[in-house]
């Protein structure tokens, strides 16, 4: 929302049926600055050659207000309740199941407004108006006879660094996944359906362009906004038999299969807590990948899905992994000559603080490693690393306190990196 010129530009001329600006709404601290940009947005809806419904959804909640205080979600309230503002531009508000923050807040409306709550009922709640996008809870808040709709999430326990070993802390962070995944994404974040029924495709888009459908990355197939039409993304989305086996065959599914081989990444696809990088944590690992996709090749053949001239061009080095039994599949992905992911980052280059971050996953028990392939790690770190950071043996990353800040953004990328775009459509999003 501190793009002001790109917000309106947004509601003026983006060709969607909905828009939603999900803000703490910082910009609102002042009565001033409230008024000045909730009127800019209207007039820019009054520019839009097709309807829309715009929102502003102002998270509202113990980690915000501790900052923000109440002040922007009031001067907000206030604003939409006296003035006459489009009917299709609305306020909504975000919460945390459990949280207080709300009751707070009218608390210190009470005495200008009549408040009455209103439940909506059911298991199923839906924030759209033609899409099926459940919502955990929700409830109606009118003041005096200004509705204002509030949406509730759970808590989830984000964490790129969290340990593995600790099985109580893992354990409440799986059941939190599951329970979203199930209760809120019918067991596949990759669909999603209309009011009637029908399926379509759930996409994501990352802030540096990047777009898959939700818990879907492929790393070696990426797709970005920047550079590729709706059509590439969708019909590229659908030809890579990774990401269309998900979409068809949901969560259960993907889990079993590289369960066969790493269990480890599916237990940490979860426990880090962050729905938008399940992809990529799962097939962080190249070997990994492999295996699924030669597994979900095989599922389609018994299935008849792959045309017989496609079958005939199967190079015969793919043939002869694609009719070995899983087991033997298996035993050829846990081989002492096994592409690890020491030899990934080995392979790329990557600076010492990156490698750091790849020590301390281990260490937290990321992934699964030999010794012998912990040690080529460590060896490879002091290759690279400055000499006062050097270190003896892995344990001595256990003992070394890293900018959680820092950190966190370089492990994010690691995960979510920005497709490579042509220098062409780079200097384009330079400029924008």
């Amino acid at each position: 929302m501190m793009k002001r010129r790109h917000i309106l530009r947004v509601v003026s001329e983006v060709n969607s049926e909905r828009i939603v600006f999900v803000t703490s709404a910082n910009w609102a601290k002042t009565g001033k600055g409230t008024a000045n940009y909730v009127s800019e947005i209207a007039q820019a809806i009054s520019q839009r050659k097709t309807k829309a419904s715009i929102t502003i959804r102002v998270s509202l909640d113990e980690g915000h207000t501790s900052s923000l205080g109440l002040t922007p979600a009031i001067n907000l309230i206030k604003f939409f309740y006296s003035n006459q503002l489009p009917a299709s531009l609305d306020l909504q508000l975000h919460s945390i199941i459990e949280d207080k923050t709300i009751d707070k807040l009218l608390d210190n409306l009470q005495d200008e407004f009549q408040v009455r709550r209103m439940p909506v009922p059911g298991n199923h709640i839906s924030d759209g108006e033609s899409v099926k996008k459940i919502v955990p809870k929700k409830e109606i808040i009118f003041l005096n006879d200004f509705p204002l709709p509030v949406g509730y999430a759970k808590t989830f326990y984000s964490d790129l660094k969290v340990d593995l070993s600790m099985e109580d802390l893992v354990d409440r962070n799986v059941a939190v996944y599951q329970k979203d995944l199930y209760e809120s994404e019918d067991g596949n974040s990759a669909v999603v359906k209309n009011k009637i029924g029908e399926d379509g495709l759930d996409f994501w888009v990352n802030h540096n362009g990047n777009v898959c459908t939700w818990g879907n990355q492929q790393l070696d197939n990426l797709f970005n906004l920047y550079e590729d039409s709706a059509e590439d993304v969708i019909l590229g989305t659908l030809k890579d038999p990774a990401s269309l086996s998900f979409i068809e065959k949901g969560a259960a599914y993907r889990d079993g299969i590289i369960a066969e081989v790493n269990p480890t990444t599916v237990l940490r696809s979860k426990s880090v807590n962050i729905r938008d990088y399940t992809g990529a944590l799962l097939f962080d690992e190249e070997r990994t990948r492999l295996y699924y996709t030669i597994r979900v090749l095989q599922d389609y053949i018994s299935e008849n899905r792959i045309s017989q001239d496609i079958l005939e061009c199967i190079d015969k080095d793919l043939w002869a992994f694609l009719n070995l039994p899983k087991e033997e599949l298996a035993l050829a992905y846990h081989a002492d000559s096994a592409y690890t992911i020491v030899s990934q980052v080995i392979d790329k280059q990557l600076s010492s603080n990156e490698v750091w971050d790849y020590l301390e996953w281990v260490c937290l028990g990321h992934y699964s490693l030999s010794e012998t392939e912990k040690r080529r790690l460590v060896y490879y770190y002091n290759t690279v690393a400055p000499k006062h950071q050097k270190i003896e043996q892995l344990s001595d990353v256990r003992s070394i306190d890293s900018d959680p800040i820092t950190q966190n953004e370089r492990m994010s990328k690691s995960l979510t990196f920005m497709k490579e775009l042509s220098s062409v459509k780079a200097m384009d999003v330079v400029e924008f």
